[in-house]
């Protein structure tokens, strides 16, 4: 309906709601050869894409990820996970691919910019996995990944001391990923 942002918020409502997206299964059985060929449906095989990638499916994940965008290109949230999903099978290249236009296409999109970071950093591009980490820290200043992420590129780039406040307060708010 061209109201991303609406639809992202409907997307994480839906997560909270039901992480295994039980309804896109339904939808996904209830007649399969109609829904395969309806753009309205992207949704439901970028989500399945994701359960998939969660799950270690990976050419299943790739297999909805790229369907859902046949279906509709400008779902900029299946874009995004199929970078996601190509940083780490370890292709950070491409997967900048899917994340620079993801994170065009809806600079809103806090994941968007962290796997972004991340793939950056793969590939030893610190000064714009920082930006890409400032960008989503500007939209979420408690996001965990996006703090250990700053972290570590101010590490990397000598700043250590300016590094362990982003360390510290992601150890707040998430103690158990510091466990060891």
């Amino acid at each position: 309906l061209g109201d991303p942002a609406k639809g992202l918020a409907d997307v994480h409502l839906a997560v909270r709601i039901d992480g295994n997206c039980s309804c896109a299964y339904d939808i996904l059985g209830a007649d399969p050869s109609r829904v395969y060929a309806d753009a309205k449906y992207a949704w439901v095989y970028a989500w399945r894409g994701g359960i998939h990638r969660r799950l270690e499916r990976w050419e299943a994940a790739f297999k909805d990820l790229d369907h859902a965008l046949e279906l509709d290109p400008g779902c900029f949230w299946a874009r995004a996970g199929r970078g996601e999903l190509n940083s780490a099978q370890g292709d950070p290249r491409g997967a900048l691919l899917d994340l620079d236009r993801a994170s065009a296409e809806l600079p809103g999109y806090l994941e968007a910019h962290v796997w972004r970071g991340n793939a950056l950093c793969k590939i030893k591009k610190c000064a714009q996995a920082r930006l890409a980490f400032e960008r989503a820290l500007a939209l979420d200043p408690s996001h965990v990944w996006g703090l250990i992420g700053l972290g570590v590129c101010l590490d990397h780039s000598g700043k250590k001391e300016a590094s362990k406040s982003y360390f510290e307060r992601a150890r707040q708010l998430a103690p158990a990923l510091f466990e060891a």
